[in-house]
């Protein structure tokens, strides 16, 4: 396939995706097999982002394969998208992959996708034991950040204070991660809490993305 033709051929299989509740068909599937696979590795990333729609039965195969995929983004929206199944098989192997992939960012929206298998599945002690000692050994901030998150979620709330501690860390990027988490757990018992956490870090905060983030959440929310 030429590229326009790759491209003709997603946009309008993301049409289909949103107008009907059709399941891909066999032609479908070929194509998005053979494009998770292209040398371009923005062709591989469209297809992992596609089958957010279909990460079991027919879609499952190809996001594992892309689980090793080079590029790192194409990893990322691969176990993002794996984490809307509810496969015993797939939690598995996000478990290994939050233990062997070197990115921490693939390695962060892994402790997602799992928490979110692990409650469809009833295998919150499970994760809950997992992700502690998995905590025990990480050492870089974005994929605290998730731990954060996640062991929060699965009731564990003295992981909030960690969560807002890290609005403070060094990089902007991570800043921006922690108020994404935010807009992940608020509910009534933390809201006073995680506005006042935002307000004080808007007080010293220096860069345009945080501010405008910060700003964003605080006029949806309250």
């Amino acid at each position: 396939m030429k590229n326009n033709e790759k491209l003709a051929f997603l946009e309008k299989l993301n049409e289909k995706i949103e107008m009907t509740d059709d399941d891909l068909s066999d032609e479908e599937l070929r194509i998005l097999t053979t494009l998770s696979k292209d040398r371009d590795s923005y062709y591989r990333m469209c297809v992992a982002e596609i089958l957010v729609d279909f990460p079991e039965n027919q879609g499952e195969r190809i996001l594992l394969n892309l689980t090793n995929d080079k590029d790192s983004l194409v990893r990322i929206f691969a176990c993002e998208s794996l984490g809307y199944g509810r496969s015993a098989m797939v939690y598995d192997k996000l478990k290994k992959i939050i233990k062997r992939d070197k990115d921490c960012i693939v390695r962060g929206f892994s402790v997602l996708a799992i928490l979110n298998i692990a409650c469809k599945l009833g295998l919150e002690e499970n994760c809950l034991t997992f992700l502690l000692h998995v905590l025990q050994k990480e050492k870089m901030v974005f994929t605290k950040i998730c731990l954060y998150q996640a062991l929060y979620m699965l009731g564990v709330k003295g992981y909030l204070c960690l969560l807002a501690n890290e609005i403070n860390t060094v990089k902007y990027l991570n800043r921006c991660a922690v108020i994404n988490s935010f807009r992940d757990i608020i509910n009534d018992d933390n809201r006073e809490f995680i506005k006042t956490t935002l307000i004080m870090r808007k007080e010293k905060e220096t860069t345009m993305e945080v501010n405008t983030a910060i700003d964003t959440f605080l006029q949806t929310e309250f």
